[in-house]
């Protein structure tokens, strides 16, 4: 009985886990085509936010999703509004606007470092210290 049981809870964890990291499989596509589609990334720093899109969402679902997100949006659109009103101000820097996988990595490795260790020591404070960067 206890491990009948314990074989239906495993499988019903398994189907809720395999359905999360489909989602985020997707989510994460969408995010990196569209962000091509846009140069807001070059195509490495499309396949880093693929694979931080899909660990950050497949492991803390739209609570950890949505701060970041709304980080890397603002920040590309503040980056089309400079280059908007100052053309040249590219000359004076070595990168472009599209960001690169250091770029990403730098802007969201602390979450993604987070997350992870979020998910193997569950607490609150993890996810404090992401709404304080």
């Amino acid at each position: 009985m206890i491990i009948s049981n314990y074989h239906s809870v495993l499988d019903s964890l398994q189907g809720v886990i395999t359905h999360r990291f489909s989602f985020a499989f997707l989510l994460a596509s969408l995010i990196a085509v569209f962000s091509l589609f846009i140069k807001a990334l070059t195509k490495r720093g499309a396949a880093a936010t693929f694979i931080f899109a899909i660990i950050i969402f497949g492991f803390g679902g739209w609570k950890w999703t949505i701060p970041i997100v709304t980080f890397f949006l603002s920040s590309s659109l503040l980056t089309r509004i400079r280059m908007l009103k100052n053309k040249d101000v590219e000359t004076y820097f070595e990168k472009t606007g599209a960001r690169d996988e250091y770029q990403v990595i730098a802007n969201g490795g602390v979450c993604f470092l987070l997350v992870i260790i979020n998910e193997f020591f569950p607490s609150e404070l993890f996810y404090l210290m992401l709404s304080q960067l």
